[in-house]
């Protein structure tokens, strides 16, 4: 598929059936360059109104190409250490009273996302689905206009970022990078969200079994 014009506008259906955007063809070539957006991962172009594999169109092809044969990157030695473990949870205030056997649970409904020193974590201006807890290493809230850059404050381990752009459903307002290797527990709510609604599926399913006529 032919997309000549920056100014086109996409959607994309992620892996966990959510839509994100709208945004523009440069954000999309980000997003397949940060390997968010794979060749088989759905694109809605609103001018044609269709909804095509991201593969198909052209102007990502060449950014796929490129990514061909070349290995995600690899975390440096500094944050080699990528299982978080129940200690080093309970280590943090706001986790303290909880058991094991919580924290283990809560460890399900999260992703562990890995961060180098510079990395963009969050962009002014995205959609805001999910939160972030700092597990370790350090992030930065700024505001950039022109070639200025104002920052807004760190985030030291144990802090959690994003919420209340996801609570109240509006646009991220800053951008949060990583001031050193970072790790970060992500998607904290929607991910809980959506495992709740499959397993309340499952029980639905499983409590109704009995009475199904045979």
């Amino acid at each position: 598929m032919q997309v000549d014009s920056a100014d086109a506008v996409f959607k994309v259906l992620s892996s966990d059936n959510l839509i994100y955007g709208p945004i523009d063809l440069a954000t999309l070539v980000q997003w397949v360059q940060e390997r968010r957006v794979q060749r088989d991962t759905w694109v809605h172009w609103e001018t044609a109104n269709n909804w095509v594999a991201a593969g198909s169109i052209s102007a990502l092809q060449p950014e796929f190409d490129a990514l061909t044969g070349v290995p995600e990157a690899v975390p440096s030695a500094e944050v080699a250490l990528q299982a978080i473990t129940l200690d080093e949870l309970r280590g943090f205030e706001r986790f303290a009273p909880y058991s094991n056997e919580e924290l283990a649970l809560l460890l399900t409904f999260c992703e562990l996302v890995m961060a180098a020193k510079g990395d963009l974590i969050i962009k002014k201006g995205d959609l805001s689905d999910s939160m972030f807890l700092v597990v370790s290493g350090q992030v930065r809230a700024r505001i950039r206009v022109g070639k200025n850059d104002t920052s807004l404050g760190t985030m030291e381990p144990g802090e959690v970022f994003g919420e209340v752009a996801m609570l109240s459903q509006t646009a991220r307002s800053a951008d949060v990078v990583a001031e050193a290797p970072t790790r970060l527990l992500y998607n904290i709510s929607r991910l809980l969200a959506t495992r709740i609604s499959q397993r309340n599926h499952e029980l639905h399913k499983d409590l109704a079994s009995p009475y199904v006529w045979r």
